[in-house]
């Protein structure tokens, strides 16, 4: 399992959290960002998410990955230096293609579970088509 941290608490922070909530394979440990009103503090707050508020505190908690969706490049830098390079740190492009790709996964399983659902349907329907035929004679 991923332990994974997200730096930045944007809309893209709220969404990622969104996301990747659920992932059997992610560990979400934690948020990195200094405002507590934007969305992705609230939303970590609201599901019970730790939020960190300096770069100490975020790398104590030990991600293997932390995706920097703050758009500030520096972040990334000073996680890296304060981590002696041990923690991945992901942005810009990255962090959108994985974004997409998450979503795209989770669309799939809706559709999927559409699908059996309306073959579920289907098969109920199939299996009255023989007591509809016996009352034909009647």
């Amino acid at each position: 399992m991923l332990r994974l941290a997200i730096a930045g608490g944007n809309i893209g922070a709220s969404a990622l959290i969104s996301l990747l909530r659920g992932d059997t394979n992610t560990q979400l440990i934690g948020l990195y960002e200094k405002k507590p009103d934007s969305p992705g503090v609230i939303l970590a707050k609201k599901w019970n998410i730790p939020v960190f508020e300096d770069i100490p505190s975020l790398i104590a908690s030990d991600p293997e990955m932390v995706i920097n969706v703050a758009g500030n490049p520096k972040l990334s830098e000073e996680i890296r230096s304060s981590s002696g390079s041990k923690i991945e740190v992901m942005e810009g492009v990255g962090a959108r293609f994985l974004w997409e790709v998450i979503e795209r996964q989770k669309r799939a399983k809706i559709e999927a579970s559409k699908t059996i659902d309306n073959q579920k349907a289907m098969q109920g329907v199939v299996q009255e088509l023989p007591k509809t035929e016996s009352l034909v004679g009647i």
